[in-house]
């Protein structure tokens, strides 16, 4: 039966020398068969309510989730499992679920994922970089990069494992981002070195390429493009290290591989792209001039009246910088926004565990049982009590009746200030919810407590045997849950025990307000009764991670905003422009938002019947709204810099501010696409994950990237800058009306002005 397995599971665990504690309820109920009616009722944590599940208990001295609790997990499943085939034939489902566990099936889980999204991205986005540049030779320059940015970022990912604990839903984000990133800069590059090219006269199948025409090409591409891609890196380098030193690992690795990522994609398209273009001047000065569409697109922006620019980017850069329709543009879809953005308000968020393990997974599975059968018993509040008065024994009876007459007060606290809390256990020594405390004098006289206090000895496991006999209940009760070894040779300095918070979702959001009702009852009447504590527990450290990321977070944000603000106004030489972009990046991440809670809290796609997009949950992963503030901050600059960067050289060259703005959107207009298309192909890759953090982050991701392309920079953006005329570079030179033409009222004027330029 049930005893004799649980009997033979101790003994083929314990034979391991890893064993530190081993729970089971007919263990329990065996030892403390000699405590007769006194003994205390574990019964509640190892049998469901039904009868139908039960668990097993043991543990070990590793870190969680570190390589040898993950091997430990796999020698200590191996073992469960054959046993259950073995002595339990008729059992219906079992498994093994730890920290370790789901460590081990998330990382299997993210290098599939990463495989999976790679093989999805990288064939599209090489597709579409080459419908761009249409040029199979210019590809090899992207592919170099991508190809030599990733495997340096991911042996540095390596050493910085060495270092923190780097979780498993970086790797894939940051291969993500490479991806993402990499083709993006190809884009500002090869295009912009194309334009130079042709520039200096350069095209044709035919035509001859001088060596010195291509240099030259290369420098112009680097004073411009190569400036354009540094300004983005920093801007999303400042958003990431602000994520990076939040003090929690879960956050702080993915801020740290972002920044290595990052930044060596930054170094190697700076000085790996260009040094390729120049090793073969002629290969790839053919390849870049030649009468294609691409080519024929990058004459027409330089203004070659035999090639015609995109007709549509014409129209988008005029029907947004006309008056009064760029006001019309910018209230439409500021309304949007703000209507999808309230939402926000209203936002939940959740730690459920099931958002870290696959789906499909039999860990999935098997914590969706647990939740049913246990709620929130697997997951209980330990409690460490101490004396405030050193003098004061833990095994006597003045602290029994002290910690007795606590507790007594602490759970009438939490069920007066939490009614839903009714059903919560205590599980202490001294006191047990709705059972009688257990009088110390009886548990001295059955267990021989010693009064002297003795040096003292360890007694490995390993050396001890589980019966029913008086001595070893006594070692087990008594060791297990104080803090001593052995309490024969030496006198506990605390008492643990349980909390276990019945009818409330530990890790959703009442998860905190009983975890703040316990501490304030605790603080409230441990004092008056002389007793030290410290609350702790997988609960409490998941809620107090995440409370902790959240605290930080206000700092970290305004600091991200604040460095990119200067920053940006720095380059720009304007005050106006840094705000404007505030604007504009404040729509898309508001839109992001509370697209996510319409879809994740209140379940808008359901009707698709995709879990990756269904609100399940009825709340966000903890994890997204943090993050994603960095990343959407950083990725709406890049695209906003890059807009930003031709519009300014060419008010730089005298033209009239609303002129400049239209020939910024036609001339930026298909390449921003094209890399927004690429960007939200290559995290939209993320959305297939099994692992549900990953799919969430990917699916705002995705939003972000898209929206923040099609409406924010093709609309808001030009809307915007034609509304504040060459005011957006105040104070800066560019400012004064002495650059060109004044803010020109004839928009008729405006128009063939436009049209002498990009046609």
């Amino acid at each position: 039966g049930l005893a004799d397995f649980s009997d033979e599971l101790f003994r083929q665990l314990n034979e391991t020398g890893q064993l530190t504690q081993y729970l089971s309820n007919t263990t329990l109920a065996e030892l403390y068969a000699p405590l007769g009616s006194l003994a205390p009722d574990f019964s509640s944590q190892f049998v469901s309510k039904d009868g139908r599940t039960m668990i097993f208990a043991w543990s070990i001295d590793e870190e969680p989730g570190s390589k040898p609790a993950v091997n430990a997990h796999h020698r200590f499943s191996g073992i469960f499992d054959q046993l259950v085939k073995d002595r339990l034939p008729g059992i219906s489902f079992y498994g093994t679920q730890s920290v370790a566990a789901v460590t081990d099936a998330a990382t299997l889980a993210a290098e599939h994922d990463m495989a999976l999204a790679d093989g999805i991205a990288l064939p599209i986005s090489a597709l579409v970089l080459w419908y761009v540049v249409r040029s199979g030779r210019l590809l090899l320059i992207p592919l170099a990069t991508l190809m030599t940015s990733a495997a340096v970022s991911f042996g540095l990912l390596y050493f910085l494992s060495l270092v923190v604990n780097v979780q498993v839903i970086t790797p894939p984000l940051c291969m993500s981002l490479l991806i993402a990133m990499s083709v993006d800069y190809s884009l500002f590059l090869l295009t912009r070195f194309r334009e130079e090219l042709l520039k200096l006269g350069v095209g044709g199948e035919d035509a001859a390429i001088s060596i010195e025409s291509v240099q030259e090409a290369i420098k112009s591409t680097m004073t411009t493009s190569g400036a354009t891609i540094l300004l983005s890196g920093f801007t999303l380098l400042t958003a990431f290290a602000f994520l990076a030193v939040i003090p929690v690992d879960l956050i702080g690795s993915l801020g740290q591989g972002a920044c290595l990522t990052l930044g060596l994609m930054v170094v190697v398209n700076l000085t790996l792209a260009p040094a390729l273009l120049a090793a073969a001047p002629v290969f790839f000065g053919r390849a870049a001039s030649q009468q294609r569409s691409g080519a024929r697109w990058a004459r027409s922006i330089v203004g070659d009246r035999s090639a015609s620019a995109p007709a549509g980017w014409q129209w988008v850069a005029k029907i947004t910088t006309l008056f009064p329709w760029n006001i019309l543009w910018f209230a439409i879809v500021t309304a949007v926004s703000v209507s999808v953005s309230v939402a926000v308000l209203q936002m939940k968020t959740t730690d459920d565990l099931e958002q870290d393990i696959p789906t499909g997974d039999k860990l999935f599975t098997l914590q969706q049982e647990l939740t049913g059968a246990f709620s929130s018993r697997t997951m209980p509040y330990n409690i460490l009590l101490m004396p405030k008065d050193t003098s004061v024994a833990v095994l006597s009876a003045p602290f029994f009746q002290a910690v007795a007459k606590m507790l007594a007060a602490v759970e009438h606290e939490i069920i007066t200030q939490m009614p839903e809390a009714k059903e919560s256990e205590f599980n202490f020594l001294p006191y047990q919810t709705g059972r009688q405390p257990i009088p110390f004098q009886a548990l001295q006289a059955l267990c021989g407590i010693p009064r002297a206090e003795t040096a003292s000895v360890q007694e490995p496991i390993a050396e001890r045997q589980l019966s029913s006999t008086v001595s070893d209940m006594c070692h087990f009760m008594l060791d297990t849950q104080t803090s001593t070894e052995n309490y024969l040779l030496f006198d506990p300095e605390a008492m643990t025990g349980t909390l276990t918070a019945l009818g409330i979702e530990v890790l959703g959001e009442r998860g905190f307000v009983f975890l703040d009702t316990v501490r304030d009852a605790f603080a409230k009447h441990a004092p008056h009764y002389g007793v030290k504590y410290s609350i702790g527990g997988m609960g409490p450290y998941f809620l107090d991670m995440v409370t902790v990321v959240y605290a930080y977070l206000p700092a970290m944000a305004a600091g991200t905003i604040v460095v990119s603000v200067i920053f940006v106004g720095i380059a720009f030489r304007s005050v106006i422009i840094p705000l404007r972009s505030i604007v504009s990046n404040s729509l898309s991440l508001g839109f992001t938002y509370g697209l996510a809670v319409h879809v994740y809290q209140y379940g808008a796609l359901d009707f698709l019947g995709i879990r990756n997009l269904s609100g399940d949950y009825h709340a966000l992963p903890w994890i997204v709204p943090v993050v994603q503030f960095f990343c959407l901050i950083g990725i709406c600059l890049d695209y906003d810099i890059f807009l930003l960067t031709r519009v300014t050289e060419y008010r730089a060259q005298g033209m009239d501010p609303r002129v400049a703005i239209r020939k910024g959107v036609v001339s930026t207009g298909g390449i921003i696409t094209a890399a927004g298309v690429v960007m939200a192909i290559a995290f939209g890759a993320l959305v297939t994950s099994s692992l549900m953090q990953l799919a969430v982050m990917g699916f705002a991701l995705v939003v972000a990237v898209l929206y923040d392309t099609f409406i924010v920079r093709s609309i808001v953006n030009p809307a915007l800058m034609s509304l504040l005329g060459r005011w957006n570079w105040w104070p800066g030179e560019l400012s004064k009306p002495h650059y060109g033409f004044d803010e020109d009222p004839d928009l008729a004027g405006t128009a063939s002005a436009l049209s002498m330029q990009t046609c």
